[in-house]
């Protein structure tokens, strides 16, 4: 340990004692005492170290009171570690979950002359097997709702985006909700560490779908990425991967209708290239796929009965 100085205070010797009384007396010595230097030597110690205080560790006893959480603690704190699963092995928070999904900008809302957009959706999870291919919606509410009080909004954000699984969760459990219905139990109530695996999620869809091992990886083909960030809006996004999945199904006739304006070339695009990639199709094949829509569009607005 480092040595360092220490200064003690050394007294003078005491002057001989006064005769003088009274308060001459008490003036002089007070006097003497302020006008007396102060005399220091230098002796040595040891540092010691001192210990730092310990922060006291909780009571045993102590318990999270839920009810006084709010619904983003709920989700911070319960339903997305259940969804990584404890040792993080489930779904891949990075590629997998997605949180605060708006997944439309709002209805249009026209009036006189003033426009205004209503409400957007926005889903609190959407869970993909793979990019681009969702499997399940997950609501969430707080600790003094019930367990399934998120279903009804998950079971409609389930229909808009045409997923087959729909879960509601307090931070207690979570409520599934089977769309597909090939399990026979439509609905059911699961713990938080028993929620489903991707793997799982993905099977049980295969399997209510009659998706054959040989046509998965058609169905699980990638997206083109440009590199751009663009991204297919939902309705794009379900229309590619139901051409894609009857196709892969040995469908050969598909009626694909979108209206004006909803981005029929970029889905056919994404059709196209989708096939092209997984070897279902080869590549003079796909490319009659995506013509039918220009040429029908064209003839379309040749029509004389067509609006100019």
């Amino acid at each position: 340990m480092p040595v360092l100085p220490r200064f003690e205070s050394i007294t003078r010797p005491k002057a001989p004692h006064s005769r003088l009384t009274g308060q001459k007396t008490a003036a002089r010595k007070l006097l003497a005492a302020r006008s007396q230097p102060l005399l220091y030597r230098v002796s040595e110690f040891t540092l010691q170290p001192h210990p730092l205080p310990t922060p006291a560790s909780p009571s045993k006893s102590y318990q999270l009171n839920k009810k006084s959480l709010t619904e983003t603690d709920i989700r911070t704190k319960f339903i997305t570690p259940a969804i990584v699963g404890a040792d993080g092995m489930k779904w891949n928070v990075m590629t997998q979950v997605r949180e605060e999904v708006f997944f439309t900008k709002g209805r249009v809302i026209v009036r006189g002359k003033t426009v205004r957009r209503g409400e957007a959706k926005k889903a609190d999870y959407l869970l993909d097997y793979k990019p681009k291919l969702p499997l399940a919606v997950v609501e969430a509410k707080d600790n003094n709702q019930s367990v399934g009080a998120g279903m009804p909004q998950a079971l409609e954000y389930a229909e808009i985006l045409d997923l087959p699984f729909a879960y509601s969760s307090n931070g207690d459990a979570f409520l599934e909700h089977d769309r597909t219905g090939a399990s026979g139990v439509v609905e059911r109530e699961i713990p938080l560490d028993q929620f489903p695996s991707p793997e799982e999620l993905w099977q049980r869809y295969c399997a209510a779908k009659g998706i054959k091992p040989e046509q998965i990886s058609v169905i699980a083909q990638d997206y083109y990425d440009d590199g751009l960030g663009k991204a297919p809006r939902y309705y794009q996004l379900i229309a590619i991967n139901r051409t894609v999945g009857a196709i892969a199904r040995g469908e050969n006739r598909i009626l694909l209708v979108m209206a004006t304006g909803t981005g029929k070339t970029y889905t056919a695009f994404q059709i196209i290239w989708r096939l092209w990639k997984s070897g279902a199709k080869s590549a003079s094949c796909s490319s009659s796929i995506g013509t039918s829509l220009p040429i029908r569009r064209r003839r379309m607005t040749s029509s004389p009965s067509a609006p100019p």
